[in-house]
This record gives C-alpha cells, structure tokens and sequence, in this order.
C-alpha cells in the first residue's frame, strides 16, 4: 500500500519512521503548505496536487486540528483510507461528516492516538485483561496525571489557540488518557468536568472529569498541563478482590498491589520513554501496524471515534473556572 503524509510538523518524524519501517507500505509522497525538511520524497504543497499526480492508497494526516475536515474530506471524496492524528478536529459536527463521507465512500477513516500503543500501557493491559478473566471485576478507576506542555510547544504555539487546536489540556493530552480508559473500560457517562483556565491563556489548563462505567463504577481523570512538578502519568485500576494494577507512563512501571501491599512491579525497558520526553517511535510503529490490521480487512469502518466523541461531550458539560 502506498501512503502520502500531509503535514510535516514535529509528529510528523514519527510518522515517517513508521512507515520506513514497515515493509508492507511505501512512504510515496510528502505534502505541506510551508514545511519542506524531508526532501528525499516527491513533495507537494496541496493535497489536490499529490493525489492527482501520485497514486497513494492511504492518506495519513499530520496537520493541526483546524485544517483536518477539509483535507480528509478531500481524500475520502477520492476513496483514500484516512489515518488522522489527534484530535481528530475542533468540532463533533466535523467527525459526524467525515464518518457518513467514510461509509459513504467504504473506506477506513482511522482516528489515532499513540498512547494506546505505549509498552507500558499494552503490557498492564495485559495484567488488567488477565485479573478480569478470573472473574474478578474493576471497582473503581483513577488516572492523575500532570506534566508541563511548554516544555515542547512554545508559549506561541498554535497549541495554545482554540480556534485551532480545539482547546487545551482535555483535547491535546487529556484525549489520550481517555483513549486508554475507553479501551479497557468501555464506555463512560459523564458525571462532571471542571476545566480551568489560567489567567493569560485562552485555553484550559487543568481538566477534572468523573465518569462512571457500564457496571456503574466511579472513573476519574486528572490532568494538569501545565504543571511546575515532576511529570508523572498514574493510572490505578482497583479490582473487587482488593487487587489493583496500576501504572506509570513516565517510569514505564508497573505495580500490582494486593490490599495496598506491593505484590510486584516491573519496569517496561527498551530504551524508549512513553512520554514526549524522548521519541514516541514504537508507539508510532505499533500504531501503523493496527491501522494497517483494519485496512486490509477492506471494510469500511469508522475506528477510535469514541475518545473524539467523549472530549468534545465533555466540553459540552464542563464547569469552566
């Protein structure tokens, strides 16, 4: 299958390593309207121009937010399959469109999000599926998580403007939390959300949701994105049995506790981190191998909408500080 990248951000050298690394694709063609780094593939400045004048199978877009409906517009209208970083827009409207334009036009529009195929994450999923399989049953959820995003983005950064990225804290990283707590729990009901917005900024800092799951348990998630603190990523999922599974992304660890006693822990370690603190590679790579699982299978599908749909749901009901 051949692919075109449109957007040649700072996600897009993940991508890239990705696709060279998979020999079930080729990386065929390049598209962006003022980024020109990677030069050793045919490059086009409009989407329109690298379709007509290449033949690509999958387009994969790497843009911010604001500009995704019309280019995976453009591409579904030409019966391409869609891979599309997160979020997946700034509006549900703008996913409600492309989904209808997906089956309409029986492709697979893929919505991705890299920390669903974290080492750490896949291997306490692991853990979590296991104790579940005995019977035993998730009781109460947690994920408490803070890091500074300006370590990354400049304070100029389109991250930090709604009108393109969609919103802070929740749509940027707080969508990858829920992306993971979808993928284990299910679906979640909202029962609040507080989002805070410091002074200077024009988007939220500090997103606070509680949820409950389809068994009725409580579900909460923490973010901070902007904090001064250490970063850290803890998400403890407490079982009925008194077991908990709990795991670290900055640390890679893993804990199993029994009645709040440590049982074990493990630290997930291939020289790779599943924070933004050094490249994102394997997870790139796994997630092109899902993505590429789902297209072979040539039905047309809509995949990982859920996450897209709760953030901007979450929105709608927020409590704004």
């Amino acid at each position: 299958m051949r692919v075109g990248i449109v957007g040649l951000g700072s996600i897009s050298k993940y991508w890239i390593n990705a696709l060279e690394s998979n020999k079930d694709v080729a990386l065929v063609a390049l598209c962006d309207a003022v980024n020109r780094d990677a030069t050793k593939y045919p490059f086009y400045e409009k989407l329109d121009q690298m379709l007509e004048k290449e033949q690509i199978d999958i387009v994969l877009v790497s843009t911010p937010p604001s500009t995704h409906l019309e280019l995976v517009r453009t591409a579904l209208l030409q019966k391409k399959h869609v891979i599309v970083e997160k979020p997946f827009s700034t509006t549900l409207n703008d996913l409600e469109v492309c989904v209808e334009l997906a089956q309409q036009n029986n492709v697979i529009l893929y919505l991705a999000y890299h920390s669903m195929f974290g080492e750490t994450f896949l291997k306490a999923k692991e853990f979590i599926l296991e104790q579940l399989s005995t019977g035993d049953k998730i009781i109460s959820t947690t994920a408490q998580c803070e890091d500074d995003v300006t370590k990354y983005h400049s304070g100029h950064s389109w991250i930090f403007d709604p009108a393109v990225s969609g919103g802070g804290a929740l749509i940027d990283c707080g969508i990858n939390i829920l992306s993971m707590l979808l993928d284990i729990l299910g679906p979640l009901e909202i029962e609040s959300v507080s989002i805070m917005t410091p002074e200077g900024y024009k988007v939220e800092r500090i997103v606070d949701c509680k949820f409950l799951t389809k068994e009725n348990k409580p579900c909460t998630m923490f973010y901070d994105w902007l904090s001064k603190n250490t970063a850290a990523g803890f998400h403890t999922f407490e079982f009925e049995s008194g077991i908990s599974i709990q795991y670290e992304w900055i640390t890679r660890t893993i804990k199993k506790l029994k009645n709040g006693k440590e049982e074990f822990s493990m630290v997930i370690n291939s020289g790779e981190s599943d924070s933004n603190i050094v490249p994102m590679s394997q997870e790139y790579i796994t997630m092109l191998e899902d993505a590429l699982k789902h297209i072979r299978k040539e039905k047309t599908q809509h995949l990982n909408c859920d996450a897209f749909y709760l953030t901007m749901k979450c929105y709608e009901k927020a409590t704004r500080k």
